[in-house]
Formats: C-alpha cells, sequence, structure tokens
C-alpha cells in the first residue's frame, strides 16, 4: 500500500522520511563457495562473501539492485519466485511529508489486518502485540528451500534477542500456495503470522516494499518506518547488531585513507574531514586489476582526473578495490593510478561495506559524492565517458537520458519512467526533448522543495531503430512498430509489472499530465 492509498483509507501513516523504492532485484543468483555471484553477461562483479550456515549449494533470490532492463528476464523470475509473488497494477501516489507523532495505533492494522495468529492458530490484537516494538516482515513460504534454510536460523536469533528483553515481534507475511501448507509452516515459527485469508494486503505489502524475491525480511521501527529492507543478510551477518539500522555514508567511509605515494615516495594517510574541509568533490571508484573494462576506464579517468587538478577543480578520488591479492591491489595502485586516496586492502570490512552501500553489482563502477557527502551521480561512469575535457564536471546525472547511454542506469526497474519513443522522427527530435526537459525539471525542482532526495520520476527517450532496449520496451508496452513523424509515450512502472500508455498528442503539457496523475494515482497499470 503505498501512502496515498493508506491515507485515502483513513489510516493515519506516520512517516518523517521519504520512502525511497529497495534496491531488490529480479536476477538470480548461485551460491558458489559461499558467495553469491550475479549471473550477468558482460559484468565484472566483486564477490560478496556470506555464511555458509544455510545456503549450502541451492539457488537463491537475491535482493541485490538491478541493472538496466531485466525486461526479458522478467517471466524467468516469476517462474522462479512463484505465482504469488508476481504482483500486480498498482496506484502511485506522490510521496508526502507528515508527522510522525502518530502513535502504533495508526499503522500496524492497517499493514497487517486488526488480527494476527500465531504458531497454535490463537489470535492476537494487532496494535497490542505490535505496540512500541521493532517489527520484522517476513515473507516466505514453504515451498521455498532457501526459506526454510533460513527460517530456523531467524527463529534462533529471534528468541535469543527476546530472551534478552528487545523489543521484537516478526510478522510472517506467506507465499504459500495453499492453507494447509501455510498452517504447517507457521507452526514452526515462534512469531505471529498474518491470516493467510489476507492475500489482499499481502499483495499490497509486497508491492510497498518492492519484495521480488523470498525469503524476505524488512525490519521497520515502532512507528512503521523501514529500518533495513535486506534484514535477511543482517541477520545472518550481524545478528547481534538489532534492529539493524544502516550506517550512514561517513561511517562506512571510514576517518582515513592512503595516499598513494608516487615516484618512489612513501604513502601517506589522508583523514576524510580533511577532504571535507577543502570543499572536495569525491569520486568512489570500485575497480580490480583483473577487471578488462576496469583497465580501459582507468587511464580515462586518471587523463581526466589530472587535467582538472591542473585546473584547480577541488577533486579527489578514493579506490576501492575488488582485487583479488593485494599483489594485484599493490601492481594496479603503481602502475594505473595517480596520487588517488586508497582504502586499504586490508580492511576488507569496509570495502564490502561501500560496495554493498552504493549497491555496487559490477565493475568499473564510479559515485560522485559532493564535500557533504551527498550524492551527486551514483553511476557517472557513463558521465565520464560522454565528457572527455570534464565541461559537466563533476557529471550530475542528465534528467532526461537515451536508453542506448551510456547514462541509463537500472533506476527504470525500480522507478517509474516516462518513455518518449521517437526513433522515426527525427524533425522532431528536438522539440519533443526540450519538452520533457522542461517536465523534467519542474518535476525534480518539486522534488527537491519537497525534501525527496531521490528521484521518484524518470525520463527517458528512445531514439534507435531496430531492436536493442527501444524494441523490447515496444513490445512490453505493445506500442508496434515506430512511424514517421508519429512519436509514443507510455509511462512504465516495471516494478509493479506495468505500464500506463498515453494516445494522445504529445506536448510539455500531456506530458506533465501524464506524470501528474499517475502521482495522484488516477491510472492504472496495464498488466505488462
Amino acid at each position: 500500500m503505498n501512502v496515498g492509498e493508506r491515507h485515502a483509507s483513513g489510516a493515519h501513516h506516520a512517516l518523517s522520511t521519504f520512502i525511497t523504492s529497495p534496491k531488490n532485484t529480479r536476477i538470480i543468483v548461485h551460491l558458489v563457495h559461499g558467495h553469491v555471484v550475479p549471473r550477468r553477461r558482460h559484468s565484472f562483479s566483486a564477490l560478496r562473501s556470506v555464511s555458509h550456515a544455510f545456503f549450502a549449494e541451492v539457488v537463491t533470490i537475491s535482493k541485490l539492485r538491478p541493472t538496466a532492463f531485466r525486461v526479458i528476464a522478467r517471466a524467468t523470475v516469476r517462474a522462479c519466485t512463484g505465482p504469488d509473488l508476481v504482483t500486480g497494477p498498482i496506484f502511485t501516489s506522490s510521496l508526502r511529508q507528515v508527522s510522525r507523532s502518530r502513535t502504533m495505533a495508526s499503522w500496524a492494522p492497517a499493514m497487517f489486518g486488526d488480527t494476527l495468529v500465531s504458531k497454535d492458530g490463537t489470535e492476537h490484537d494487532t496494535k497490542t502485540s505490535l505496540a512500541g516494538k521493532t517489527v520484522g516482515i517476513y515473507f516466505s513460504a514453504h515451498w521455498c528451500p532457501p526459506c526454510r534454510q533460513f527460517t530456523p536460523v531467524f527463529a534462533e536469533t529471534y528468541a535469543k534477542l527476546v530472551g534478552a528483553g528487545k523489543p521484537f515481534q516478526v510478522v510472517f507475511v506467506s507465499s504459500d500456495r495453499d492453507e494447509p501448507s501455510f498452517d504447517e509452516y507457521r507452526g514452526e515459527m515462534p512469531w505471529l503470522a498474518m491470516p493467510y485469508a489476507q492475500h489482499t494486503s499481502k499483495e499490497t505489502l509486497s508491492k510497498k516494499f518492492k519484495v521480488n524475491g523470498i525469503p524476505s525480511l524488512v525490519v521497520v521501527d515502532e512507528h512503521g518506518e523501514v529500518i533495513t529492507s535486506d534484514g535477511r543478510n543482517a541477520v545472518v551477518r550481524t545478528p547481534e547488531k538489532f534492529p539493524w539500522r544502516p550506517p550512514s555514508l561517513a561511517e562506512v567511509l571510514g576517518d582515513s585513507f592512503t595516499r598513494n605515494g608516487q615516484d618512489g615516495s612513501e604513502s601517506t594517510e589522508v583523514t576524510l574531514a580533511s577532504v571535507q574541509s577543502q570543499k572536495k568533490n569525491i569520486g568512489v571508484y570500485f575497480s580490480a586489476h583483473w577487471c578488462g573494462p576496469c583497465r580501459q576506464f582507468t587511464p580515462q579517468l586518471k587523463t581526466l582526473y589530472e587535467t582538472l587538478t591542473a585546473k584547480g577543480e577541488a577533486f579527489e578520488i578514493i579506490f576501492v578495490s575488488s582485487d583479488r591479492t593485494e599483489d594485484e591491489f599493490d601492481e594496479y595502485v603503481s602502475e594505473s593510478m595517480p596520487a588517488w586516496l586508497t582504502v586499504p586492502f586490508e580492511d576488507q570490512a569496509r570495502r564490502t561495506a561501500l560496495s554493498e552501500h552504493f549497491n555496487v553489482q559490477g565493475i568499473p563502477h564510479f559515485v560522485m559524492l559532493n564535500h557533504d557527502l551527498k550524492v551527486i551521480n551514483n553511476a557517472a561512469r557513463g558521465s565520464v565517458l560522454g565528457d572527455p575535457t570534464g565541461a559537466k564536471f563533476p557529471w550530475a546525472p542528465p534528467l532526461v537520458v537515451d536508453v542506448d547511454s551510456e547514462d541509463m542506469d537500472g533506476g527504470i526497474n525500480d522507478t517509474p519512467t516516462v518513455v518518449l519513443l521517437m526513433e522515426e522522427c527525427g524533425e522532431l527530435w528536438d522539440a519533443l526533448r526540450d519538452a520533457m526537459e522542461g517536465v523534467a525539471k519542474k518535476t525534480r525542482q518539486k522534488e527537491l522543495e519537497s525534501g525527496i532526495e531521490n528521484r521518484q520520476v524518470l525520463f527517458t527517450t528512445v531514439t534507435e531503430s531496430g531492436g536493442g532496449v527501444g524494441g523490447q520496451l515496444r513490445k512490453l508496452a505493445k506500442l508496434g512498430k515506430a512511424y514517421h513523424n508519429k512519436p509514443q509515450m507510455v509511462l512504465l512502472d516495471l516494478a509493479n509489472g506495468g505500464y500506463v500508455p498515453f494516445p494522445g498528442e504529445i506536448t510539455s503539457e500531456s506530458i506533465e499530465t501524464l506524470v501528474n496523475d499517475f502521482a495522484a494515482g488516477k491510472l492504472a497499470l496495464t498488466k505488462a
């Protein structure tokens, strides 16, 4: 359920921060010797270490962030995650900030219903059972092998936390295919469950929290605000850090770095505070010696860095290595990099935490921050490649991008996106793009004025004829082939499995109306 729907239903949900899309995924991963390996073509991803405790060698559904345009994989993922996890159309509203002074009772029943059931079938009042507690929302199913492996591990952690007096309760949200399976599985759990009959609420929760695979554990505080959408990994890796609030970027970056020595000089230590005090923009560069695309991109980034700093630009780069050995790390730094900062190779925990914080799914990956550690561009590699002179430094992402450009990232998978298809409209390109640019700027300005840091609507164009991404989007939205001087527009909401076609004339006014009506919940999704 989104904010607008809850408000309309009178469930006065209190939010002090704006909800953003969790970086869930639709990709399937294999566990190989305790590592999660995304199955991606043309991608180099650092292996993420995970516990052997319950994963074994099964195929599991990851919660890593998707990369661009996993449209074709959708059918495969639906088959793997089970029919109950295929989310249907929902309305989306603009997010608005409201007071968090409301009590627990205003959000828990609206989310889970008035009653919950325990393992023995006893009914419990929702607002009484959850009042003042951190709540784990556990999406799972009896038929799912990874779920059945994770559940006993989670149950053990739960028992320890509750036994230690921690204010913690869990609500099981079932994706079981029948009620007997639900009852059997619920009987293995020491916590509460949402009644099996509440399928509508289950589907709404899956949509709200962008749950695309199970097991999934979302942890919310006593006000119903999300603490973490990746509670599963938190339980496995750091059960003692309940309630698993993610660290801030400053905490993840750490206090100091090593400055690469040049021409035989010794390396020096540089503090984050000193970098910030000089008002420097900061590039965080994820790369590795063994990665072919990295070894192509690094010289370009090096040249641009040297050009900009020679002009007096306040610019620093922090290298975060995915090298396999310290010798590879040392060779890469000494041969290929100028006097950049590095996270020490031996600090594996910090390197992993940074990769997770920025949802790095492949390397090379380049993030731009300002001196206050606000993200300028979470996927700045394309901007760097398209700006050999550094004229667009510090590479804020364009508000309108073409689907085939280097600036296009995976945001379309998570965020409603207006797509303007104009492959055969060369004479109209400039006017159409200007119209979309104007609406994009106005939309972004409203978001920033409302305190929303992450973009709620994206804007993209399709200009290349034939197959590729544009062709797949045409098939997805059932638009047919492109015709001369007949542009088409569609609003995609892939996270919720659908799209909104627009049949009328495309002008700045009609683009803005489409965006506003969708945000207001006036438009229904057509199932993709």
